[in-house]
């Protein structure tokens, strides 16, 4: 299932729009992080026929919590970053999304703040970024255009042409389950110097994306290595 995760949108209009572009391309499930105002006339208005998806979006106070569920998160943002994450056109980054879809994987598409987008700290979160190419030295769309751009380029994705390992991927909670465990584990041997060690490793993970056999085999090499003490 994919999701369209608005985090802190400033103009309710712009909620309206999204869910506009989401029904011109059979998708509905729209999640709103701390949006400045919700529900909205003016939303309701800018939604059209979008409006059902209006009145079903979810709205959440935590974003961490939201992604946490999710099978695969694609940040979408326009800025230069001096991040360690895979970059992808709207179309390479439909297959990956098409082929996860297949598998009946929860899949999240992260769009930041109209005015000041996604922080580097919320695009770690993420396992890949979606980067639309502009002409010239322009820098950012319209917050409907930009969902508009990429939901096209998944919609007409045939399900026979997708770009993702066949390999079965382990589940939102397996990978949450993984990563805590692996943090631990580093916490306790000292090796957590700096607050920005921990993120740059769970990026590289989520970058790397081991299937479950890979996972299983890391969480059980790790488990060898840090066995129970015992009393």
């Amino acid at each position: 299932m994919l999701h369209i995760v608005l985090d802190r949108t400033s103009h309710p209009g712009n909620i309206g729009s999204v869910a506009r572009a989401m029904k011109t391309t059979g998708f509905d499930r729209l999640i709103l992080c701390q949006p400045k105002e919700f529900p909205s006339e003016q939303a309701n208005k800018m939604a059209t026929h979008g409006l059902g998806i209006i009145q079903n979006a979810q709205v959440v106070q935590n974003l961490d919590m939201c992604l946490n569920q999710m099978d695969l998160v694609f940040a979408c943002s326009k800025r230069p970053r001096d991040l360690q994450i895979d970059h992808y056109h709207p179309r390479a980054a439909a297959g990956f999304i098409k082929g996860a879809l297949n598998k009946d994987h929860q899949v999240a598409l992260l769009f930041g703040n109209e005015t000041s987008g996604l922080s580097n700290e919320t695009i770690e979160r993420a396992h890949a970024v979606i980067e639309i190419p502009m002409y010239d030295f322009n820098d950012s769309l319209n917050l409907s255009h930009a969902v508009q751009v990429i939901l096209y380029e998944v919609f007409i994705t045939p399900d026979n042409h997708v770009s993702i390992p066949q390999n079965q991927m382990p589940e939102a909670d397996e990978k949450i389950c993984f990563e805590s465990h692996f943090q631990q584990i580093l916490q306790r041997k000292g090796l957590i110097k700096h607050n920005s060690t921990w993120p740059k490793i769970r990026c590289m993970l989520r970058r790397l994306r081991p299937d479950r056999r890979e996972l299983q085999l890391l969480f059980g090499l790790l488990t060898s290595e840090n066995p129970v003490e015992k009393k």
